[in-house]
């Protein structure tokens, strides 16, 4: 499947077994799974990517299990940033020193990620909305 991400309204007429809405890192990685099951998927995000998020860049040890089980977590270290620490600040002026294991990644880059993955299991990337 074409790893480019089309309008919706440019798609062939045809009928999908799936039609997954959101094409953010939950959204991919259903379509991944779902692809490699051998379905017909539409991965339809309303923006074109790539598209930045204001949140979404640091990624916790769940998000590793994840990544591992779509054979992704050694590509998304590969461009990640580790952290080990980090100081957390409230408004109210408390703060909070956490030991973590974290990834940083841009939003922008786990997504190419994550839709070229889904893209090559042969989900079709659209954008657009659903009605």
């Amino acid at each position: 499947m074409n790893s480019e991400q089309v309008e919706v309204a440019r798609l062939p007429d045809r009928t999908w077994d799936v039609l997954v809405v959101g094409g953010g890192p939950a959204g991919c990685a259903a379509a991944i799974e779902l692809s490699r099951r051998g379905r017909a998927v539409l991965l339809l995000e309303k923006e074109r990517y790539p598209r930045d998020k204001p949140c979404g860049d640091a990624l916790v040890e769940d998000s590793f299990r994840a990544l591992q089980r779509l054979d992704l977590l050694e590509t998304v270290k590969g461009r990640a940033f580790p952290i080990g620490q980090a100081h957390v600040y409230s408004t109210r002026q408390f703060s909070v020193h956490l030991r973590a294991n974290i990834l940083a990644i841009r939003r922008m880059q786990l997504d190419a990620i994550l839709s070229a993955a889904a893209a090559r299991q042969g989900a079709a990337l659209a954008h657009g909305s659903a009605t």
